[in-house]
């Protein structure tokens, strides 16, 4: 029998390769079979994963928060800077500490919440709701801005009126300031006269003509555009000193903004894997990477770039490359257009979490 069984088998070994040598022989429609499975199973599971209406909605609202954070983060240090003139050594600091405190925080935190409650994808969809909702509010306390001085440059009808014929040097930014009246783009722009020394400029005929007109003066005294003026302007501070506590404001404004950005980064994180089969887990975090790359770290930057250049109201070129630079921003604008857009923002995100 054994004998016998043996001998069966040999014939069906010489089928098999012969079988293999014909396919490795051929060799090219084996790869090419072998590629066009993978493509369909590809397609296939694309086509899953983007069907699952959590996983998609989710991602949705990946997206607009990595849009709104990458824009908002690109330009707070800038917000800070211009808003309440801080140096830029100082405000990237600032910028940098809250971004730190706030990831730091946010991250723990989150992780611990879904750790410590047992959070499936019901309970982090509601509490990443309610946590976008309350901060699209939040995001409204932006809008508090530092009150600016009336800004004077060649553009401006009292400088025309006073200097006509004075050719102040456009592309020059060296402000200087009269308390928290008037702004002017350097001291040419003031029409001064005479340097005081320690950064202080007087008998300033520009000056002299705005407190005239406007009944300002300090010291109850008139003066003429062509005498000489008891009053002096001098750089501007920096920071703002009539700015300090709206500053403690805002910074505590972002803090709390960022922070409740990164509380809600593992929940997102826990509802997408639950939402996938484990087969699928991994490509699901591919396409929502591409995703969130793709429409929300390249566009963010430049959205509140656009809004935030509307608000620029001293542009200077660059006598190399001709490359303009926006040297002073109104800050009403500044703050209205930065509140407003990351308050957008976080509201649409807020709501396709709810739609989860």
């Amino acid at each position: 029998m054994a004998a016998t069984a043996t001998n069966n088998e040999a014939p069906q070994i010489e089928i098999v390769t012969a079988v293999t040598a014909v396919v490795t022989e051929e060799g090219e429609p084996t790869k090419s079979s072998g590629l066009l499975f993978y493509l369909n199973d590809f397609v296939r599971n694309a086509k899953l994963i983007l069907s699952n209406r959590i996983f998609l909605f989710i991602v949705i609202c990946t997206t607009f928060e990595t849009l709104l954070i990458k824009g908002f983060s690109s330009y707070l240090t800038k917000y800070l800077e211009y808003e309440y003139r801080l140096p830029a050594s100082t405000a990237t600091m600032l910028a940098g500490g809250i971004g730190f405190v706030s990831l730091i925080g946010g991250v723990f935190l989150g992780s611990y919440l879904i750790k410590r409650f047992k959070w499936h994808i019901a309970e982090c969809a509601t509490f990443i709701t309610g946590t976008l909702f309350v901060t699209s509010f939040i995001f409204l306390g932006l809008i508090v801005s530092c009150p600016q001085e009336r800004y004077i440059n060649e553009q401006s009808d009292v400088y025309k009126s006073v200097m006509p014929s004075c050719n102040c040097d456009s592309n020059a930014f060296y402000p200087v300031c009269y308390r928290n009246m008037y702004l002017f783009q350097t001291p040419c722009h003031a029409g001064c006269r005479h340097y005081g020394g320690h950064h202080n400029y007087r008998d300033c005929v520009v000056l002299d003509a705005l407190l005239n007109t406007t009944q300002q003066q300090q010291q109850q005294q008139q003066a003429t555009p062509t005498s000489g003026s008891k009053f002096s302007i001098e750089p501007c501070y920096r920071p703002a000193k009539h700015c300090s506590k709206k500053l403690v404001i805002v910074s505590f404004v972002c803090l709390v903004v960022l922070f409740l950005s990164s509380i809600v980064i593992l929940p997102l994180l826990r509802i997408i894997l639950e939402s996938l089969s484990p087969a699928n887990q991994s490509f699901g975090l591919g396409i929502r990477s591409l995703i969130t790359k793709l429409f929300g770290n390249i566009p963010g930057p430049l959205i509140f770039a656009a809004i935030v250049d509307k608000s620029c109201i001293q542009w200077t070129r660059n006598a190399y490359n001709a490359n303009k630079t926006c040297r002073l921003y109104n800050n009403r604008s500044f703050s209205i257009g930065l509140g407003t857009l990351g308050a957008s923002f976080r509201f649409t995100s807020a709501t396709f979490a709810l739609i989860t």
